[in-house]
């Protein structure tokens, strides 16, 4: 789907929300409306046009006294799934009464065949309709919802000419719109669910290609089993098969493929299940297992020829401890995560803070072993999956695991700012237990951090994407092996990344200074080891000669009573990019970087001389006779000035707009107003019934996520007529209104409400906000305030900003000096008694970092 129509679905959700919902649902449920809506929609819109076969075929039904009917009106609805109520959502659009609309809107859900009513179930979105019925809102929604301007069907809509009038809505890219709304609403309401990472279209696609790519030509025409153990919407599965059949009809190939999934989110869950039912494949629907992979494997004792996934990461899994029984993680017994391994007990349970380890070593578990192929995992994981966890920890016995059996095969650094939920780094690893020749005993370690394009507009987090070309040159990279380009691949060794931890014991002496020995057990007569003393080393496997030869070399020279304590010798396993792609930058001359040094210096005190005098030469108001405010926070203020409640100079105003009576829509961004229709967000309402009308004059705020950055900037002057959403608070004061403004903008209104909610407080309304306390000059002197800020602040405040960012060249520059120093008197290119300590004399040393946040 092309991306503008992308963001025309997203807009028009967006409209149907703001224009069905406000003032009735806070904008944190508006997904609790929103999403079952969209996916009964989509069920509805496939459906429409078998709905006459249908019917005539419950009627034959129903004559006959069958009552198991599911699976004949599906086979007429040529669908996986049917309805078999007498309408369509068209078709209760014309309903008036709002209690017969509920009751036929009901039915109408009812008439769903089984296999949807699991879906509606998980969105709980029966419970909703009283209130939707009360609020006179049902019948609005489902005539948004109907509109004929989106399409939200997997088929195309054409026009009696064949022209092209809507495209199909494909089931990825239903995904992407069901993660875009979620992220908007969250964003809305300053929730963020960072382990969770819907996986974007393009990275789905580099995951299939490293998946299939590289065994396309050992594709027979036979069946296949795909697995995703985090499914998620069920996108990456959809990517999977299509692209897997791609290259199976390329080599003349007919190829039977299955879909498996497991996820324990309803509402992502519903969505999976909703598309694969969309698909047409009704059995397969019945392949997506809800529930926790790690606690309970919806699969176990199956296997799969390909893994693919996305697992979360950085989210605690205790939850999971409680349900096998509230265990402890070293009690847990299950052979997918606790192994036999040379024949010992072999943990690979990582910290209880991060499952994706799990997710790796779950998948490893359903490994086929008998097959051509056997199997191939791709898997997405953060840095934490490349060398946390000590030597014999969870973390480190898996990569162990996985290395020492030449499982891995590579992994791809790929660049920051991919994912639409999280800025990180993330690292793509593939395996499996079927290498080429070419590849054994070896790992590819490829870099491509720096492939990437920008995004023409950001999708939360994700600025940049992997297009199609990059994503081929990504693949060349990789299937070039060792003839790629040695700067974004490496060919490293299996044992490059094992060591062994040693520790290295020192023995205790008494307070004579004699060697304190054992008197008892196998090591009676040896030296007793001071434990405080204890050093454990990390020995490479690739060190020459090993363990024996660390310590001829590296420690019996310096410490020639100390010994190595051998029956506490660790195995690790880690891996660092960093060692293996690190690009030093050449350094300048420090003669260089103390000349500039020594001009911006100059500049910026030239700066700040501009900004002192300023300040001493425009005083707004002299005055010098000041009263204590009785607030600590505000301070003292001139002694000639009120102070005032909110409510006693501000009026709430509550005008609503009627139907297409205005259609200005008005914003506030950044402190300042302004008109939706400029911003290019895509379609925008038929109507805006429900939104406020406000007036010049008027001061809009914005009163929720007071813990967020943005901290005064959620308030502004209205400069024309226009509307607004209800989420604004409008008000229109008796005073300067541009001065009111003003001081809801200093005024420190977040610390204000922190004290009220104790601390956590995400949003108020106005009913706390009128009780604070404003402090109110003579109109004269508002005027003069005003004119003082919108003029003469402007001009100074250029100045303030340019010294600011003189601080951060000078901070950079001392860094690059520093660092310049240390290299030149390490390398033997400077000796300390060489260095002209004059030259450097000026050089400002008391600026730090704080300096330039103070000054900002």
């Amino acid at each position: 789907m092309e991306k503008a129509n992308f963001g025309q679905i997203v807009s028009f959700l967006f409209g149907i929300a703001n224009d069905c919902l406000v003032d009735t649902y806070d904008v944190g449920d508006y997904r609790k409306i929103i999403l079952p809506m969209m996916v009964i929609r989509r069920f509805d819109a496939v459906l429409e046009p078998t709905k006459e076969k249908v019917l005539k075929m419950k009627e034959q039904l129903d004559a006959a006294g069958i009552t198991d009917q599911d699976e004949a009106l599906c086979s007429v609805a040529g669908e996986a799934f049917c309805n078999s109520s007498p309408y369509t959502l068209s078709d209760l659009k014309s309903r008036t009464n709002q209690q017969q609309l509920k009751s036929d809107f009901i039915l109408y859900l009812n008439g769903f065949s089984q296999n949807v009513q699991d879906i509606i179930k998980r969105f709980e979105f029966r419970n909703q309709i009283d209130k939707l019925s009360e609020h006179d809102i049902l019948g609005l929604l489902i005539s948004k919802f109907t509109d004929s301007s989106v399409n939200l069907s997997n088929r195309p809509i054409y026009d009696a000419k064949g022209n092209l009038v809507q495209p199909a809505l494909d089931n990825h890219t239903m995904g992407t719109v069901f993660e875009e709304v979620i992220r908007k609403f969250n964003e809305e309401t300053n929730i963020t669910d960072a382990g969770r990472h819907f996986t974007p279209r393009d990275i789905v696609e580099l995951i299939t290609d490293l998946a299939f790519v590289p065994v396309k030509g050992k594709i027979q025409s036979t069946t296949y089993r795909i697995y995703d153990g985090a499914c998620g919407t069920g996108g990456m599965l959809t990517v999977a098969e299509g692209r897997m059949q791609e290259m199976a009809k390329e080599f003349g190939k007919n190829v039977s493929i299955h879909l498996y999934g497991q996820e324990n989110s309803d509402e992502t869950y519903a969505i999976a299940r909703s598309d694969m039912l969309v698909k047409g494949e009704g059995v397969q629907a019945n392949n997506i297992f809800f529930g926790s992979t790690i606690s309970n494997d919806g699969f176990s004792g199956e296997t799969f020829d390909f893994m693919l996934s996305n697992p979360p990461f950085g989210t605690p899994w205790k939850t999971d401890l409680k349900a096998w029984g509230d265990i402890k993680k070293d009690e847990i017994t299950d052979t997918r995560f606790r192994v036999n391994y040379k024949g010992e007990d072999f943990s690979l349970i990582p910290d209880i803070g991060d499952p994706q380890m799990l997710f790796l070593a779950n998948n490893i578990s359903k490994m086929k072993k008998n097959t051509v192929l056997g199997s191939r995992i791709v898997e997405v994981h953060n840095s934490s999956s490349l060398s946390t966890g000590k030597a014999g920890s969870g973390p480190s016995n898996l990569r162990q695991y996985i290395i020492e059996q030449d499982m891995l095969e590579a992994i791809v650094a790929l660049p920051e700012e991919m994912f639409y939920n999280t800025p990180i780094t993330t690292y793509i690893w593939v395996l499996t237990n079927k290498k080429d020749v070419k590849r054994k005993g070896k790992v590819q370690l490829i870099d491509a951090t720096k492939i990437k394009t920008s995004l023409r507009k950001n999708l939360g987090n994700k600025k940049f994407e992997i297009s199609k070309e990059l994503r081929s040159k990504i693949l060349d990279i990789y299937m070039g092996f060792d003839q790629a380009d040695s700067k974004l691949s490496k060919i490293v060794d299996n044992s490059d990344f094992g060591y062994w931890e040693v520790p290295i014991m020192h023995p205790l002496y008494d307070e004579n200074g004699k060697i304190v020995v054992e008197t008892k057990g196998k090591n009676k007569g040896k030296p007793k080891a001071d434990k405080d003393l204890t050093d454990k080393n990390r020995v490479q496997f690739s060190y020459a000669g090993g363990v024996e030869a660390f310590y001829s070399e590296e420690v019996k020279p310096y410490s020639p009573d100390a010994w190595i304590d051998w029956d506490n010798i660790k195995i690790g396993y880690d891996i660092s990019f960093t060692k293996y792609f690190y690009d030093p930058e050449d350094l300048r001359d420090a003669l260089d970087i103390v000349s500039d040094l020594n001009n911006i210096h100059s500049e910026s005190t030239q700066t700040l001389e501009k900004i002192i005098e300023h300040a001493k030469g425009n005083a707004v108001l002299q005055t010098t006779n000041m009263k204590d405010s009785g607030n600590k926070w505000l301070g003292k203020i001139p002694a000639h000035w009120d102070l005032v409640y909110l409510w006693q100079i501000c009026a709430e105003q509550k005008n609503k707009n009627s139907q297409n009576q205005e259609n200005n829509v008005l914003s506030l961004s950044h402190g300042n107003i302004i008109r939706k229709k400029d911003l290019n967000y895509g379609l925008v309402p038929k109507d805006y019934v429900g939104y406020q009308i406000v007036e010049p004059g008027n001061i809009i705020l914005r009163l929720t996520d007071l813990q967020n950055d943005q901290k005064s900037l959620r308030t502004a002057l209205v400069r024309e007529k226009g509307i607004i959403t209800s989420a604004y608070v409008c008000l229109k004061t008796t005073q300067n209104p541009r001065f009111i403004q003003l001081i809801l903008h200093v005024y420190d209104i977040n610390k204000y409400f922190y004290g009220l909610g104790g601390g956590v407080r995400q949003s108020i309304g106005y009913q706390e906000l009128k009780n604070m306390v404003i402090p109110i000059p003579p109109e004269e002197e508002q005027k003069k305030i005003v004119d003082f800020v919108d003029t003469k602040c402007a001009s100074v405040g250029f100045e303030i900003d340019r010294m600011i960012e003189q601080l951060k060249q000078e901070i950079a520059l001392l860094g690059q000096y520093k660092t310049q120093m240390a290299a030149d008197i390490i390398t033997g290119r400077t000796n300390l008694s060489e260095i002209d300590y004059a030259l450097i004399s000026d050089v400002p040393t008391d600026h730090t970092e704080e300096v330039a946040e103070d000054a900002e």
